[in-house]
This record gives C-alpha cells, sequence and structure tokens, in this order.
C-alpha cells in the first residue's frame, strides 16, 4: 500500500472536496500553516491510501489543484506503509 501526500494551499476547500472524492472514496484532508517562499500560509494536506497503480489519479489531481489555485507548485509525497483495519 501507499500512502500519498498532496500538500497544497489551503484555497478553495470545498472545490477541492469535490475532485478528490471524484476519485477516491476515502480520504483526509488536514489543515496546517505552511511556508512558502519565506511566507507563512494556510495549507492543506490531502490524504489518500491505495495501491502503488492509483498514482496518476493523485498526480491527476494535484494537476488539477495546481492550475485552478494558480499555485507555482502542489508537492506529492509517496509513502509506504502497511496498515491494518480493526
Amino acid at each position: 500500500m501507499k500512502l500519498y501526500r498532496i500538500l497544497t494551499e489551503a484555497k478553495n476547500a470545498t472545490a477541492v472536496e469535490k475532485l478528490v472524492g471524484s476519485y477516491f472514496p476515502g480520504y483526509s484532508i488536514l489543515y496546517q500553516d505552511g511556508f512558502w517562499n519565506g511566507a507563512k500560509e494556510r495549507s492543506m494536506v490531502i490524504e489518500v491510501m491505495t495501491v502503488e497503480a492509483d498514482y496518476f489519479m493523485v498526480r491527476q489531481i494535484a494537476e488539477q489543484i495546481k492550475i485552478s489555485n494558480e499555485q507555482e507548485a502542489v508537492l506529492i509525497q509517496i509513502i509506504d506503509v502497511e496498515s491494518e483495519m480493526i
């Protein structure tokens, strides 16, 4: 399994939720303070845990967020995880 994180500015949260939900039925969004080019900004971390084959969908989400939020960059983190549902 992979944990994909998309780190982006906290803009257009409702549209981002709809976008991610159109690709994945389950995900988390965490809000935090971040810094970009020395400036503090509200940011969001979108977490999706899924199989490695879904990377292309995560990348599409990040690209759409980058365009719609007019951002210079959106970061994708890819983390190997082992999880168990109880």
